[in-house]
């Protein structure tokens, strides 16, 4: 009887381990209850490889190398749908204009600007800032105020997000301000 209580600790951490599931990030509602918008950040500031969330797996898989990484201030993640099965899960890609976040985590953000990466508008890149404005950089709350603090911001996030990462052609990038990133928003909200 005495050999068995030395195994209860391991025992009780085994049934604890197996217990633990992974989080499915795209069931999170897009909006919360304060209305702000959530996003999942999957490559953090400052990394050299791209992740994205995997379904399936639960977890964030590498998917390419990011040529001379991130800049110490761009998280990248999604916004969920919250419907994990969606045609697709995700609301749009996002770039978080912050200091760096770890992986996983869920924030409350705001949109800034929203960069198109096809004609169709099918498919875009949503420019956004922390809703706590205490996480929030100086001057970055308004498209206006952004382009005049960091006015080379749009172009380094053509070139080192759409083309590098999304391999979006130049020739159709285009951009618009927060009203049009709600819009955006709220037609694939509606239309999923």
């Amino acid at each position: 009887m005495q050999c068995i209580y030395p195994l209860f600790p391991l025992v009780f951490f085994v049934v604890l381990l197996a217990s633990c599931h992974l989080r499915d990030y795209y069931a999170l509602s897009p909006l919360g209850d304060d209305h702000y918008l959530r996003m999942v950040v999957e490559t953090p500031a400052g990394d050299c490889t791209l992740y994205q969330y995997d379904i399936f797996d639960r977890k964030f898989i590498p998917r390419m190398p990011i040529a001379h990484g991130l800049p110490a201030n761009w998280n990248l993640g999604f916004v969920p749908s919250g419907k994990p099965d969606a045609k697709v899960p995700r609301l749009s890609e996002v770039l978080l204009i912050s200091p760096r976040k770890c992986q996983g985590t869920l924030i409350k953000v705001v949109p800034v600007a929203l960069l198109y990466f096809t004609t169709d508008s099918s498919k875009a890149l949503l420019v956004a800032i922390p809703a706590d404005p205490s996480e929030r950089y100086e001057a970055t709350e308004e498209e206006e105020l952004l382009s005049l603090k960091s006015p080379e911001i749009f172009s380094r996030v053509e070139e080192k997000i759409a083309q590098q990462i999304f391999q979006a052609p130049s020739g159709e990038l285009s951009w618009t301000d927060q009203t049009g990133a709600w819009r955006y928003i709220i037609h694939r909200m509606n239309n999923l």
